[in-house]
């Protein structure tokens, strides 16, 4: 695929097609990395994506005497 380089204040920039910005799965933020005489594009990743998941894995795995002690300990904060 090729682009225009478009005049942006003193920089420019280049228009990206919707489609190819939701097949790569960049939306507000991207990051971008210079290799060579090549300029990457690359989506930025959400840090904390599949914890919630991971979470509701983890509780599943525990054990009640563990998941007991967990509650009692919450509990006892409030």
């Amino acid at each position: 695929m090729e682009a225009k380089l478009v005049k942006i204040g003193n920089s420019k920039g280049v228009r990206l097609p919707k489609a190819l910005l939701i097949q790569t799965g960049m939306t507000e933020r991207i990051e971008i990395e210079a290799r060579g005489h090549s300029i990457i594009l690359k989506p930025v990743k959400d840090l904390r994506a599949g914890w919630e998941a991971s979470f509701a894995e983890d509780s599943a795995a525990l054990s009640d005497e563990d998941r007991a002690w967990l509650h009692a300990d919450l509990a006892a904060e409030k």
